[in-house]
């Protein structure tokens, strides 16, 4: 069974892609928090304007990312908001998903915050 933390960011994931580097831990990280919300913006856009070939492009980028890192319920949700766009989703429910990746990326940046 796992805690939130772990379904949150299983710092053993970051540990395997960085052999243990907690220098290199740190950029990786670091480069994470800066790039992911920029992505996320690209998903929210992609969303309101109603461009399936881009939801499911930016989707499947955030899906990659957060399971680089071990962010579970990053990916799950990054997933999710893939799956549905294949099937034709609305962007209204596609944008509900979206805000719901946000604020996951919200939590899980706080998290990141306290490790370092």
């Amino acid at each position: 069974m796992h805690d939130e933390k772990t379904e949150r960011f299983d710092p053993e994931v970051l540990r395997q892609l960085t052999s243990g580097d907690q220098e290199i831990m740190t950029v990786v990280v670091s480069a994470f928090l800066s790039q992911y919300p920029e992505h996320l913006e690209n998903l929210r856009n992609a969303c309101l304007s109603g461009n399936s070939s881009q939801v499911l492009f930016a989707a499947h980028s955030l899906k990659g990312m957060a399971t680089q890192l071990g962010a579970a319920n990053l990916r799950k949700i990054a997933a999710g908001i893939e799956k549905l766009a294949k099937e034709g989703a609305s962007p209204s429910t596609l944008l509900s998903l979206t805000d719901a990746l946000a604020q996951e990326f919200a939590e899980l940046s706080k998290l990141l915050a306290r490790l370092h």
